[in-house]
């Protein structure tokens, strides 16, 4: 509900599937939000939903993130390809401001 107008949720929902998520969606949704959703079955039942459902492969035998991390690091690598300079200028300002606040050792 904090959502500003062009910001994005981003979901994660792999079986066994929550409530809480589901309804989380349902909100962000009838408040007008886009979903990108990161799911493991198309059959996830918040997919109807999403605006962009990323359908990452999972193994049937056993559990492992790999597949998932390997999705968000090919998204952070494209994310910060693409938002480099505007973070490289935030960051440099919360730098000076920790350093003003005494937060950050500096020499």
């Amino acid at each position: 509900m904090q959502f500003e107008k062009d910001e994005i949720l981003v979901v994660f929902s792999f079986e066994p599937y929550t409530n809480r998520i589901i309804e989380a969606v349902k909100l962000a949704y009838e408040l007008g939000h886009s979903i990108i959703l990161i799911t493991d079955h198309i059959s996830c039942p918040i997919i109807s939903y999403a605006s962009v459902t990323l359908k990452v492969e999972v193994s049937e035998e056993q559990f492992s993130v790999i597949p998932i991390i390997a999705l968000l690091d090919a998204l952070v690598i494209e994310i910060g390809k693409r938002s480099s300079e505007e973070s490289i200028k935030k960051l440099k300002r919360l730098e000076k401001t920790l350093i003003e606040k005494n937060v950050l050792f500096s020499y």
